[in-house]
């Protein structure tokens, strides 16, 4: 260890205390993290601790935190640590003039050689005083003691800065400071030059920011050698609101192979930022197709995948309003979600709010089973018939049911694949309803799944009815 605690004077969790029949009986005022010694106290030894267990091995000088009062005529501040075991004594003593009269001063003074045959591994008991049987008026406040392997002090030092930040109304941010120095560090946050109630941490948190919290803020860092300001961090807030939503065009969600539209707003009022950046990260396999609106400086290319971005360094006058279409992969399933981070720039300082809606969630589109060619959520005798033509695709004498997205208008959209041979694998662009598996093949079960939504009866009558069901083996399930 560099160091170890001797006394802390905490009051509670001090280490020793006042000794019985010494002059310092009555006559000690204990605060929270030190003891004043007044009253009729003498120069004796008059707090002390026993049954401890200090190992000194190692150490080499002893720091001592006190202040001279006035009225004190003891020459001398002593501690003397004993050997229970062999009644050795060893003693350091420095002088009273040492200490200052105004502050708590810090003095530092080498152990010196310990007595022969002394066990400085566990030291068991110790006592301070003015060293003499108790003759003039001891007047000093103690604050700690403690012991080290090296002769440094310092005031802490400021190893992580906190920085400036800029956020948007009714976010949050978080100051930070980091420091090192010994013994305990202490913290205290200013708005402006004037401390923070109860913002004693090394970090200043912020939520649900209002515009009033714009301001300049600074944290001072104490040990009990000194007090390290940081640097000064200025807190923007500013009045940006940024929120996407699906086009109208796109609002019943995504349809596979297809592109969605969205569309994006952002208003600002009283400081404005000095930059912008739109940043969306899209979904795996969607693709940017194009925008309108607002004009940026720069935006993505046509076809950019993964992160797509739009910045201003020219704001528009009276906020932004665009709009981007996305490809959407012809296999995509299930609700894709977005996140927007509006990245807000301000005096050569970034920071990032998010877009609400937050995520974005854009749902696959509730459409019509691909049988259902005219849309009315009836399946008829000439529709499942498709199916079963689709069904029926032949590789010369074997029935393989393999289909593919048609290349010329179809009633459908898709075309029987008669020269896929059986079991070859190939990828769709988009997959027929009945295609469970999306295997680009529609297999006996596939057929009797729609003979199934086509069947669907109303008491004698057949109604063909059937209607979007989550949870089914094709989203779909008989009757309205």
């Amino acid at each position: 260890a560099q160091s170890i605690n001797v006394e802390n004077f905490n009051n509670p969790g001090a280490t020793g205390a006042v000794i019985p029949g010494s002059s310092w009986v009555n006559n000690v005022t204990r605060g929270p993290d030190a003891i004043t010694v007044a009253g009729a106290a003498l120069d004796d030894n008059g707090w002390g601790a026993t049954g401890q267990s200090l190992n000194a091995t190692g150490m080499n000088f002893l720091t001592i935190f006190a202040k001279r009062n006035p009225g004190n005529d003891a020459p001398f501040f002593q501690i003397s640590f004993v050997d229970q075991a062999t009644l050795k004594t060893h003693i350091i003593a420095v002088s009273t003039a040492n200490f200052g009269t105004e502050a708590i001063t810090v003095f530092q003074v080498p152990i010196g050689t310990w007595p022969s045959g002394f066990n400085i591994a566990d030291i068991k008991e110790w006592t301070i005083g003015g060293g003499t049987p108790g003759i003039v008026a001891f007047r000093m406040t103690l604050d700690h003691l403690t012991l080290s392997a090296t002769a440094v002090l310092s005031a802490p030092t400021i190893t992580t800065q906190p920085e400036d930040r800029v956020i948007g109304i009714e976010t949050g941010t978080t100051l930070t400071v980091a420091a090192t120095g010994s013994p305990t560090l202490r913290y205290q946050w200013k708005r402006n030059g004037t401390a923070i109630s109860g913002a004693t941490n090394p970090t200043l948190e912020f939520s649900n920011t209002a515009p009033s919290a714009a301001d300049l803020y600074q944290v001072d860092v104490s040990n009990d050698i000194g007090t390290t300001p940081s640097r000064i961090a200025k807190l923007s807030v500013l009045d940006v609101r940024p929120t996407h939503a699906l086009a109208a065009t796109s609002a019943a969600g995504y349809v596979p192979g297809a592109t969605v539209t969205i569309t994006n707003t952002l208003t600002y009022a009283g400081t404005t930022p000095t930059a912008l950046g739109w940043r969306v990260m899209l979904p795996t396999g969607w693709s940017y197709a194009s925008d309108a609106g607002s004009a940026p400086e720069t935006k993505p290319a046509v076809g950019a995948t993964g992160l797509a971005e739009w910045t201003w360094t020219t704001l528009p006058d009276n906020g932004a309003t665009f709009t981007y279409t996305l490809n959407v992969p012809g296999i995509e399933t299930g609700p894709q979600s977005l996140t927007a981070p509006l990245v807000i720039t301000q005096g050569g300082v970034s920071g990032l709010v998010l877009a609400k809606s937050d995520p974005l969630i854009v749902p696959a589109a509730r459409l019509p089973h691909a049988m259902d060619r005219n849309g009315d959520y009836l399946i008829s005798l000439p529709e499942l018939t498709r199916l079963i033509q689709l069904y029926n695709t032949y590789k010369d004498t074997t029935r393989t049911g393999a289909y593919a997205v048609a290349t010329t208008t179809t009633e459908d959209g898709f075309t029987q694949d008669s020269l896929r041979a059986s079991g070859a694998a190939v990828t769709l662009t988009r997959y027929h309803s009945s295609d469970t598996t999306r295997d680009a093949t529609i297999s006996l079960v596939e057929l009797t799944r729609g003979i199934e939504l086509y069947n669907h009866r109303v008491g004698t009558v057949r109604t063909g009815q059937y209607r979007v069901q989550a949870g089914t083996e094709d989203g779909f399930a008989p009757g309205p």
